[in-house]
């Protein structure tokens, strides 16, 4: 099964009332493990449930810039949006704010990490 159909799973499974919910939030929060993490996605993922439907999987994350001297200069906090479609799934990049710093390398280096991550093999089992 691939990551990103694990999500959906266990998201709608998260939607059920206690105690049911609990096995899949707990397998969530084991997921979120396997989302990028580091080279400038150093704050890590969460899930926005509240965004989340049946047919959307929506992330929250952010990309620690580097200016032009090497050193951080803050935060582009971004949405990932994962919808199916034939032939898999469709990923969505939008940045939140300091949109203009959100070039065409960086929207295809997120692009890029998330779509391999959500796009890989991953038991259920783990």
């Amino acid at each position: 099964m691939k990551l990103y159909q694990l999500f959906a799973k266990h998201i709608a499974g998260s939607k059920l009332k206690p105690p049911y919910n609990e096995r899949h939030l707990d397998r969530l929060d084991e997921l979120l493990y396997k989302l990028p993490m580091g080279s400038g996605i150093d704050a890590g993922t969460t899930i926005a449930f509240e965004e989340c439907k049946r047919d959307k999987i929506v992330f929250n994350s952010a990309f620690d810039v580097l200016d032009s001297n090497g050193y951080y200069d803050g935060w582009i906090e971004f949405k990932v949006v994962v919808t199916p479609s034939f032939t898999g799934f469709d990923l969505e990049i939008k940045p939140l704010r300091r949109k203009k710093y959100f070039n065409d390398y960086l929207h295809d280096y997120v692009f890029d990490v998330f779509w391999h991550a959500l796009d890989s093999e991953a038991s259920d089992d783990e």
